[in-house]
């Protein structure tokens, strides 16, 4: 937002948002909100929401019986901010402090108090509801005082509450979430990275105090096996607790196999007690709900992908408060299940290709098992595991339609692990018939599959 310094140096960034009075027959409860301050954070690149832009001012209004709180933030620090009404009805009328300066307003404009910004960029004004004590649609407009006024775009706003019905708490005990995706830790999918809450450039630190995070990042990322689970859409994304959607995304590629775009696939929810999550890297058009919709814990909200800035199918869950600091959710001890650390070592997908893996993408992106195969062809085995520690070992044995073992390799672990890739390439023999591969882990068959060679 531009600024202006009269006589004296005082910054002066005014902020006209206006309250359009009409009728809601809506019951849902929540808090109407324009975006988030970053409180001074770096945001992450594959975030839905872009840094604070001087020319957008993000707003929120809380309704507490007849009370209400208007918030303006990323404000500049020590900047006054005016705050006024407007009722809907004809003409338009701009408060003084605009000198007549206004864009398309309902009506109208009643000036309701001035705040200034702290050194947070916040500023908030409380004021007692009018009558009628119903109010729809909550517009923001920035007005930065000069020769000629500089006004931003109008934004409007939805606010689901009334005048009558309590806002959201905002406190933390009372968000207790379901755990995003169906099925089981090590089988079904992986934790790979954890919030980072080192926020000092080049370190790093997740919740127990290691390093399985990186530098800046904000969320909680859990793998898909292979790209197979997103074709098959056998994990769907899960509402980890109940709230309202704000915003969501579906239209970008989702095949992405390294950090090609930041546009990625994602739905937003505001949960009933105020704070925000995201959900990202979605598949492409798997989104099952829209802005608006009231949504319930264990509901399904999309399809895992790899949409944006990714490597492989994962979902990348953020979650932040009401002031929008971010929260760990593991640290904060929020999942009603939460998955340990310490992954056991566990197969979450076997698979077979002609002419064997070579490259990255030829593992996270297998296609279909071979069902047949020439002799003396190459082949190969390979499997996406989760988890283990030093001293596990896998073992993958080929045999021969006679039974007698062609490939017999033992893998011992020499370190932890969350989401590894292992395979095995191999050249078939001049025996017809069907082979087989199996793996085991420490001792325990866990997958078989078998082929035609001809």
């Amino acid at each position: 937002m531009g600024r202006w310094k009269p006589d004296g140096g005082l910054s002066l960034a005014y902020v006209v948002v206006l309250l359009l009075m009409g009728c809601y027959a809506g019951e849902t409860v929540s808090e109407g909100s324009g975006g988030g301050a970053w409180r001074g954070e770096e945001v992450p690149p594959d975030h839905v929401l872009p840094p604070p832009d001087p020319g957008v001012l993000h707003s929120s209004l809380l309704i507490e019986g007849e009370t209400a709180t208007l918030t303006a933030r990323d404000m500049p620090e020590g900047s006054v901010v005016v705050f006024a009404m407007s009722t809907v009805g004809p003409g338009t009328t701009c408060p003084a402090e605009l000198g007549g300066d206004c864009v398309d307003l309902a009506g109208p404009v009643l000036p309701l108090g001035v705040a200034v910004a702290d050194l947070t960029g916040v500023a908030r004004h409380t004021f007692t509801v009018p009558e009628p004590p119903r109010l729809s649609t909550l517009a923001v407009q920035a007005v930065t005082l000069g020769t000629p006024n500089t006004i931003s775009d109008m934004i409007e706003l939805p606010i689901y509450t009334t005048a009558t019905a309590p806002g959201p708490s905002c406190d933390i005990a009372d968000l207790d979430l379901q755990w995003p995706l169906p099925g089981d830790d090590a089988s079904d999918w992986v934790t790979n990275m954890y919030v980072d809450l080192d926020r000092q450039v080049g370190a790093t630190m997740d919740y127990t105090g290691g390093s399985r995070t990186y530098d800046g990042h904000y969320g909680v990322d859990i793998d898909a096996p292979t790209f197979r689970d997103m074709d098959d859409e056998t994990l769907p994304i899960l509402a980890a607790a109940s709230g309202t959607v704000i915003a969501t995304e579906e239209g970008e590629f989702d095949r992405n196999t390294s950090c090609e775009s930041y546009d990625w696939n994602y739905v937003w929810i505001e949960y009933d007690n105020g704070f925000n999550a995201w959900y990202g890297h979605l598949k492409q058009d798997s989104v099952t709900v829209l802005p608006g919709d009231t949504v319930v814990a264990g509901q399904q909200i999309g399809v895992i992908g790899s949409s944006g800035c990714s490597t492989a199918p994962h979902l990348h869950y953020e979650l932040w408060d009401c002031d929008w600091y971010n929260i760990d959710p593991f640290l904060d001890e929020l999942w009603s299940l939460p998955p340990i650390y310490d992954t056991e070592l566990g197969l979450l997908e076997g698979m077979t290709r002609i002419g064997g893996f070579a490259t990255w993408e030829d593992l996270v992106d297998p296609g279909d098992d071979m069902i047949s195969a020439p002799t003396s062809s190459l082949a190969g085995v390979g499997m996406s595991m989760a988890g283990g520690t030093s001293g596990d070992v896998i073992t993958l044995q080929v045999r021969r339609p006679d039974e007698t073992l062609w490939v017999d390799w033992d893998n011992e672990l020499t370190a932890a692990y969350r989401h590894h890739f292992w395979y095995w390439n191999f050249y078939h023999d001049l025996n017809q018939g069907t082979w087989t591969a199996n793996i085991d882990i420490d001792g325990e068959t866990v997958w078989s599959s078998s082929w035609e060679v001809d």
